[in-house]
């Protein structure tokens, strides 16, 4: 292959890794709203989180057929499976769905960008990551982000709605705390790609006795198809979608090109809010924005 040749394959291939970062994280950025519009006819939030995990199985589980790949089942694998349906999908997915209910899917867009700034938090004093200076300043913005929505009367609905940003955060917590225990515990040979469909299956199976016998808590589906049903669906699919594009990010393009997605999920949250649900925001929120992006640029991994 000539220097040219391989030039216009290097091009395309950066191409395809930016339209392919691009695509997961428009995905990842409408399960936000996808996620508020589930909530609004009453549904409980567990019985949200068990469907997405059930459609998130079906469409991986597909895959895995296709790609011929069977799903390890070790004891190992097995509780990995467990700690990460727990802190990856049961916990936070039930405070995010919680909290969709009384939160702007804009402000739960930038609550969701402090994953990061949880995981340097979480992951330094473990000796998993390394907390230099210019990451720290990052945490320190995402604080005063998360300030900027809880401090004046004007960045929320309501002052009451305080509470529910507590709640929210629970999730990016979680997820910080997960990357961590990935890093550190993720069993030899299992790819990201299995452990995800390892954990849904896990938590699917965790959470089927409680959704079937609390009361309140089942979802009926197939049922009534509206627009929470609809928005029920399109979440687990844009999940398992997005999450597949961000393995496929990692072989492509290396995990500091695939971290830049969060940029993108955090912008098309807000952007989804205002154009699905007509969401407006105050200047209190711009900033914020702006604060939270400033920080996860700080606390980013150099190349």
């Amino acid at each position: 292959m000539t220097a040219q040749a391989e030039g216009a394959a290097a091009a395309e291939g950066r191409a395809a890794a930016t339209a392919l970062l691009l695509a997961s994280g428009l995905a990842w950025g409408g399960t936000v709203v996808a996620g508020k519009i589930s909530v609004s006819t009453g549904h409980s939030p567990l019985g949200l989180v068990f469907w997405q995990l059930a459609i998130s199985v079906a469409a991986l589980g597909g895959i895995m057929l296709l790609r011929r790949r069977r799903l390890p089942m070790t004891r190992e694998a097995l509780k990995f499976y467990a700690v990460i349906a727990a802190i990856g999908t049961l916990a936070p997915n039930s405070a995010s769905l919680a909290a969709s209910a009384h939160l702007p899917a804009g402000v739960l867009a930038i609550l969701l960008a402090t994953v990061p700034m949880f995981a340097i938090a979480v992951a330094a004093p473990l000796g998993a990551d390394r907390a230099a200076p210019r990451r720290i300043a990052g945490v320190g913005l995402g604080a005063a982000a998360v300030a900027l929505i809880l401090g004046p009367e004007a960045s929320l609905p309501s002052p009451e709605a305080w509470p529910w940003v507590l709640i929210a955060l629970f999730a990016p917590l979680c997820y910080g705390a997960e990357g961590t225990f990935v890093k550190l515990r993720m069993p030899p040979g299992l790819d990201p790609f299995a452990a995800l469909a390892g954990a849904s299956l896990m938590g699917m199976l965790i959470l089927a006795p409680v959704v079937a016998a609390a009361p309140g808590v089942w979802v009926p589906f197939p049922g009534p198809f509206g627009a929470a049903e609809q928005a029920m669906l399109v979440s687990g699919l844009l999940h398992a979608g997005a999450y597949t594009g961000y393995v496929a990010m990692v072989g492509m393009g290396g995990p500091i090109f695939a971290s830049m997605v969060s940029y993108v999920v955090t912008g098309s949250g807000v952007l989804w809010g205002m154009l699905v649900l007509g969401e407006r925001h105050s200047l209190w929120i711009w900033a914020a924005l702006a604060a939270m992006v400033a920080g996860m640029a700080l606390v980013q991994p150099r190349r």
